[in-house]
Parts: C-alpha cells; sequence; structure tokens
C-alpha cells in the first residue's frame, strides 16, 4: 500500500528540543498587516503522523511567543512549539483539522491538515480452498495506521460460511459445509475495503 511518507516520532522529539531551546525571544511591533503566513498552509496526510509547522515573519514584526491551536484534538493536536515553529502530531482518524497561529498583537495565520484514510486494504488468504463443515479460515488485514478500526468483515452468502468473531485485523471464518463460492469483504470506517474468495469444495 502506498502511503504520505511518514515522519518518524524519534526525530521529531530532537526537532521539539531544538525548538525549545532556540524559540525564545520578543519582537515589539506586529505585523502592520495582521495576518502571519504559515510555510505550508494545506498539508495532507495518512495515518499517525507529526508535522513540523513554520511561519514566516518577513519583516521580522511578529510580538512573540506565539500561540497555536486546532480545531480538532481528536485529529492532531500541536504538542511542542518554540519561536516561528511548532510541532503538530496527528492521530490515525480521518477529518480537516484546521491549525491556528496568533502572535501576541492578534496578527493571525492558518494552516489546515487533512487527514484521510488508507487507500486500501490487504488482506490474507486472498482465495483459500475450504473442504468440509466446521472448517476455520483466519483471514488478517495488514496493519496500518492509516485504517480507521473497527473492521467491518461481511460474506456474501451465508449459507456456506460466516465470521464466528473479529478483533483488530483479524477475523475468524467458519464453513458450513455447503458447497460454493463465497465472496468476503473487509471495509474499514472510512471505506477502504479489500475483498477475498473463499472456494468451498
Amino acid at each position: 500500500m502506498k502511503r504520505a511518507g511518514l515522519i518518524g516520532f524519534t526525530g521529531m522529539i530532537a526537532v521539539a528540543v531544538a525548538m525549545g531551546i532556540f524559540g525564545a525571544g520578543c519582537d515589539t511591533v506586529t505585523d502592520a498587516t495582521g495576518v502571519i503566513t504559515v510555510d505550508q498552509p494545506l498539508m495532507t496526510v495518512t495515518g499517525a503522523y507529526a508535522l513540523v509547522i513554520t511561519v514566516t515573519d518577513t519583516n521580522a514584526s511578529l510580538y512573540l511567543p506565539l500561540e497555536w491551536s486546532v480545531s480538532d484534538r481528536a485529529l492532531g493536536s500541536v504538542t511542542g512549539q518554540g519561536g516561528l515553529t511548532a510541532l503538530y502530531e496527528g492521530n490515525a482518524v480521518a477529518g480537516i483539522n484546521t491549525i491556528t497561529v496568533r502572535d501576541q498583537a492578534d496578527a493571525v495565520g492558518f494552516g489546515v491538515v487533512n487527514h484521510v484514510p488508507a487507500n486500501g486494504i490487504a488482506i490474507t488468504p486472498i482465495s483459500p480452498d475450504v473442504r468440509g463443515a466446521g472448517r476455520l479460515v483466519q483471514f488478517s488485514v495488514t496493519q496500518d495506521a492509516g485504517l480507521v478500526l473497527p473492521l467491518i468483515w461481511a460474506v456474501s452468502n451465508p449459507a456456506l460460511g460466516t465470521f464466528s468473531s473479529s478483533s483488530g485485523y483479524d477475523a475468524v471464518y467458519v464453513s458450513t459445509g455447503a458447497l460454493g463460492s463465497n465472496i468476503i469483504t473487509v471495509r474499514d470506517q472510512m471505506g477502504a475495503s479489500a475483498t477475498a474468495i473463499a472456494d468451498h469444495f
């Protein structure tokens, strides 16, 4: 599955520490326009993600420290800040989060983080052969922080088999002994899906 590049959280810790050390400072006059420019006003991410967000102080006129806030903490939050930089950590939840940055004289700027779901699901086995009644097949989905749990498992023909249990990324399928092909579908809460076919002999 292809996804946006994930910035390692370990690296972000070092950035946050650096911001804490070098981020102190205070100017005396706000930008005459009252507007703060966010360097990346629109960012798109998949899954749990960490972003370093910076603003531009073109004429050294922002009154520090800056204050950062988000519109939806369920999607992510600003966990570190200093100077013209902040660390945003996103959760594996889909939605749009607006980041607001404001200086001490009420100059304001905005950035938008678009949290998108995974663009597909990898399921195994993809085409198992099932023989006899009461046979068990464990279907699994590759763990992906971009998927929004719980997963929903379904069959096209319950007369052939059904799911007896599911938890996290796995589900157990039980056959009835009838003959035919059953289409297995798995879907996350944002609609990313995959199918497999269980052939009953």
